[in-house]
């Protein structure tokens, strides 16, 4: 190659790599301006009910935007690690969009039971975590009746199983732990459930169904005031 082509081409080079550096350079100040500009759309699921706001999202994205000079991708891990140490928050992904819109994608957490304390409430979520009550929402669960000092995970297996089944979750009003087991209160079913430990939950609650099924047929629920279902393969029903 002559020397004058070879110089040609160098410089033809440098020159597309320059012109690349300035276009990347000015993408990320683009960024920069848009993150401090505070252009931000956030989307939060489930929609419904909402135990964090927009306002708490954007306020915690408020304080991790970047200053000049530091990486905006450092600060958007650092944002979503904050979104995701609040207590209502299972998910957040934090990122650009080609519009250069900052997008927040917020996933809940999923509550299952209600915890009731003396002083107030909480929730159980789906994952077994013990979740505040929100100033925002309050949903209506199962109720675990219980201490803030006594550890839920011991009523998990059996709030799963009920949230998990269609048939019961709405029905289950009460999941109330005493010292001869563990007790079950149904909306509009008057006999106390006694369903005994959480060893062997879902053949306790298919008893629970078909027995209760049946007593609502023909009527006679109201004849018992207890159905004892923690022995194995039986159910006794106490009379009044």
């Amino acid at each position: 190659m002559k020397p004058y082509v070879r110089h040609i081409t160098l410089w033809f080079v440098w020159a597309l790599l320059a012109a690349s550096m300035f276009i990347w350079a000015r993408i990320a100040v683009n960024r920069f301006e848009r993150f401090a500009n505070r252009t931000f759309e956030i989307r939060i699921q489930p929609s419904k009910p909402k135990f964090i706001v927009e306002k708490e999202i954007l306020d915690i994205l408020k304080n991790h935007m970047p200053d000049k000079g530091e990486n905006p991708r450092t600060k958007i891990k650092e944002a979503e690690a904050a979104l995701e140490a609040n207590p209502f928050v299972e998910n957040a992904e934090v990122y650009f969009g080609p519009d250069g819109i900052l997008h927040a994608r917020i996933e809940q957490i999923i509550p299952i039971a209600k915890l009731v304390y003396r002083d107030g409430y909480g929730y159980l979520d789906r994952h077994g975590k013990r979740i505040p009550a929100s100033k925002h929402a309050e949903v209506n669960l199962p109720q675990i009746e219980l201490s803030r000092h006594q550890n839920p995970s011991t009523y998990f297996v059996l709030a799963k199983a009920v949230y998990e089944d269609e048939t019961l979750r709405n029905k289950v009003r009460k999941i109330k732990p005493s010292l001869d087991g563990i007790h079950l209160k149904l909306y509009g079913f008057y006999p106390d459930i006694l369903l005994g430990d959480t060893s062997n939950v879902k053949a306790g609650l298919y008893k629970l169904k078909l027995i209760q099924a049946a007593l609502k047929r023909n009527g006679k629920a109201h004849f018992y005031k207890q159905i004892d279902l923690h022995y194995k393969g039986q159910a006794i029903c106490k009379k009044n």
